[in-house]
This record gives C-alpha cells, sequence and structure tokens, in this order.
C-alpha cells in the first residue's frame, strides 16, 4: 500500500488502521534488501512494529514488494515514492521509532552539497519526529 501524496499531515491511524508497537521509516531503501530483513526480524519475533520505506525508483520499490510478496510483511509496510523532505514534513511529531538512512549522498564535490539530503534542516527535522529513545541509524561511505 502506498501512502498518500504528502501535501498535508497525515493521519497515521488512517494510513496504518491496525494497532502497532512501533513505527520504522527507511529512507532510499534500494533494492529492499535491508528492510525486507528487517521486516522479517520483527515479524519473527513477534513485534507488531509498522514500516515505511520512501525512495524514489520504480524497480526498486518492485524488487522489494517481489521479496516480500506472499509474507506477513507486505501487510505492515507503506511506501512512499518521491522526495524523503516531502514525507518528512506531512508525518506528525514524535511519531517515529527508528529512521534508517543508508548510504546517501554519493556526491563528494562540493558543487553537489545542495543535492545533499543529510543537512542541518533534514537532521532537525529528524530529531523532531523521532519518539523519546527514538533512533536514527546513518551509514555512509563517505568521509
Amino acid at each position: 500500500m502506498s501512502l498518500p501524496p504528502a501535501d498535508k499531515s497525515i493521519d497515521l491511524s488512517d494510513v496504518f488502521p491496525f494497532p502497532f508497537e512501533e513505527l520504522w521509516l527507511e529512507i532510499g531503501f534500494g533494492a529492499g534488501e535491508h528492510l525486507a530483513w528487517q521486516m522479517a526480524q520483527q515479524l519473527e519475533a513477534g513485534k507488531q512494529t509498522a514500516f515505511v520505506g520512501v525512495d524514489f525508483f520504480v524497480n526498486g520499490i518492485a524488487k522489494l514488494l517481489a521479496r516480500i510478496e506472499g509474507t506477513p510483511a507486505l501487510g505492515r509496510l507503506r511506501i512512499y515514492q518521491g522526495d524523503a523532505r516531502d514525507i518528512l514534513a506531512a508525518l506528525p511529531k514524535s511519531s517515529l521509532d527508528r529512521v534508517f538512512v543508508l548510504f546517501p549522498d554519493p556526491w563528494p564535490k562540493s558543487r553537489h552539497h545542495g543535492r545533499r539530503l543529510v543537512q542541518e534542516p533534514f537532521l532537525d527535522r529528524i530529531a523532531a519526529l523521532l519518539r523519546p529513545g527514538g533512533e536514527l541509524r546513518l551509514a555512509t561511505d563517505d568521509s
């Protein structure tokens, strides 16, 4: 299931019409290997975790959906195709328990600075969206 357009505030009870203990978000999930693994781990542990995956590319979305097709994980996932900053602006404060941003920003040149996702306004918004005790897991291969 897709998330609605991020042009207004999102009511999570409309998006997830079932009880969940935690809400995890992955930005730029690529082919979905990590997100599918996280969902499988949470299901195996009996956790009621809901997931949001954000990515631009339809091929990656298709690969993720193929990975989880026919599994209970499919019902716990919502996908937003587009710019992560748009969905972050529409989510309610203190709504996320964990955020994954794995290997973003592959442009080390200074002329690409404006296109980089991980900048102070992005981090400030993530901080506002995380519940107390929430985690941002950020990994990069750029120094």
